[in-house]
C-alpha cells in the first residue's frame, strides 16, 4: 500500500491544478443536481418487529386518514393578554376554521378541544393549532398555505402576537447550518494557524474538509428523492464530515512540515512519503470509522442504517480528499509550507 500511496502523492504533487479542478467539478456538479433535484427529508421512523411499531401500522390501516403528516401553529399573545380571553379565543377559533380550508389540510384541532389537553399553557401565555395534513410526503413549498394563514391569523390577533408554524412538516425541510458550525470552523482555523505558524497550512486542512462535506451533503440531497432520510443526518455527517477531514489531512500535512525541516529534501520527495506513511494511517484509521459507522446496521433500524451509511460515506470522501487533493494543494503552495527554523 505505501508504494502505491507514494506513487498517488507524488502524481497529485505534480498535477496539482488538474485534481483541484477535478474536485472543484464535482462539487459544483453535484451541488448543482442536488439544488435543481433536491429531496425531502423525512423524520418518520419504523423499527420492524417491534410491538409498538406493529401497533402503530394497524392503527394507520384502520385509520388511514390519521397517518399523514402533522403541524403545528404556536400561537403567543402579546405580553400582559390572556390566551382565554374571549377576543383573542375568538379569534384563534377564526384561525382553525382558516386551516381547515386550506386544500392540503385533513383537519384542525382547536386548542380548547375538549379531547385533548395541553393544547393551552397552564399560565395562558400560549396555545397550540394541531393540524393534520392529507399526505405523508409534501415538498416545502406546498406547506406555504399553512405559513401564509399562521401570518393572517398573526394579524388578526392584538399586535405583539406572534403565530408560528412547526412540527413534523416542517421538519423535512433541509437542516441549516447553525452559527454554532461557523464558531467551530473558526476557532479550528484559529487554532491551526497557531500551531502550525503559516495561514496558509492551516488554510488547507479546512478546505478539504469543507469540500469533502459539501459533495456529502449534495449526494445526500440527491438520494433523499429514492430514500428516507432523517433531519439528523445531515448533522451528523456535517460533525464528522468536519472533524475526520481536518484530522486526516493535518495527519500528512503535518508529518509534510516536519519532514521539510530537512533543507535537502525537495517538496515533492517530502509530499510523497508523507502521502505514502502518514497516509497508509489515514487509510486504516478511516477504514476503521466506515466499519463502526455500518455496523449500525446490525440493529435493523432503517434510520439508524441509514445515518450510518451517509456518515460512512462522509468519512471515505475525507479520506480520498486527503489523499488525492491536499497532495495537490501541497503541491501548488511548494516553499510555502517549508517551516522556518527558530534559532
Amino acid at each position: 500500500m505505501s508504494s502505491a500511496l507514494y506513487a498517488l502523492g507524488r502524481w497529485c504533487f505534480n498535477h496539482g491544478r488538474r485534481v483541484t479542478l477535478i474536485w472543484v467539478l464535482i462539487l459544483a456538479i453535484f451541488g448543482g443536481l442536488s439544488v435543481a433535484f433536491m429531496g425531502n427529508f423525512d423524520d418518520k421512523f419504523t423499527i420492524p418487529s417491534a410491538a409498538s411499531q406493529d401497533a402503530l401500522n394497524k392503527l394507520r390501516m384502520t385509520f388511514p386518514q390519521a397517518s399523514g403528516l402533522s403541524a403545528l401553529a404556536i400561537i403567543v399573545p402579546p405580553e400582559g393578554s390572556d390566551i382565554d380571553s374571549p377576543a383573542i379565543k375568538a379569534t384563534i377559533e377564526r384561525g382553525v376554521t382558516a386551516f381547515e380550508e386550506i386544500s392540503i389540510v385533513e383537519g384542525a384541532v382547536s386548542p380548547w378541544n375538549k379531547h385533548i389537553k395541553g393544547l393551552v399553557a397552564e399560565d395562558g401565555r400560549a396555545a397550540i393549532i394541531q393540524v393534520r395534513l392529507e399526505m405523508r410526503q409534501m415538498k416545502p413549498e406546498e406547506l406555504t398555505p399553512l405559513i401564509d394563514t399562521a401570518q393572517w391569523l398573526e394579524d388578526q390577533l392584538p399586535a405583539g402576537s406572534t403565530v408560528t408554524m412547526g412540527g413534523e412538516a416542517f421538519s423535512m425541510e433541509f437542516p441549516k447550518l447553525s452559527i454554532v458550525e461557523v464558531i467551530g470552523v473558526g476557532v479550528a482555523m484559529v487554532v491551526l494557524a497557531i500551531v502550525l505558524g503559516s495561514l496558509v497550512a492551516a488554510g488547507m486542512p479546512i478546505i478539504t474538509a469543507i469540500i469533502g462535506v459539501g459533495v456529502t451533503m449534495a449526494v445526500m440531497m440527491l438520494l433523499a428523492n429514492i430514500m428516507t432520510v432523517n433531519s439528523v443526518t445531515p448533522m451528523l455527517a456535517v460533525m464528522l464530515g468536519l472533524a475526520v477531514g481536518i484530522d486526516y489531512a493535518l495527519f500528512i500535512l503535518s508529518r509534510h512540515r516536519d519532514q521539510l525541516l530537512d533543507p535537502q529534501l525537495d517538496t515533492e520527495e517530502s509530499t510523497a512519503r508523507a502521502v505514502a506513511t502518514a497516509g497508509s494511517a489515514v487509510v486504516f484509521a478511516g477504514l476503521t470509522v466506515v466499519i463502526a459507522l455500518l455496523g449500525l446496521g446490525l440493529a435493523g433500524i432503517p434510520f439508524l442504517t441509514v445515518m450510518g451509511a451517509f456518515a460512512s460515506l462522509g468519512v471515505s470522501l475525507a479520506v480520498t480528499i486527503a489523499l488525492t487533493l491536499l497532495p495537490a494543494f501541497m503541491g501548488l503552495a511548494g516553499e510555502k509550507l517549508r517551516p522556518k527554523k527558530v534559532f
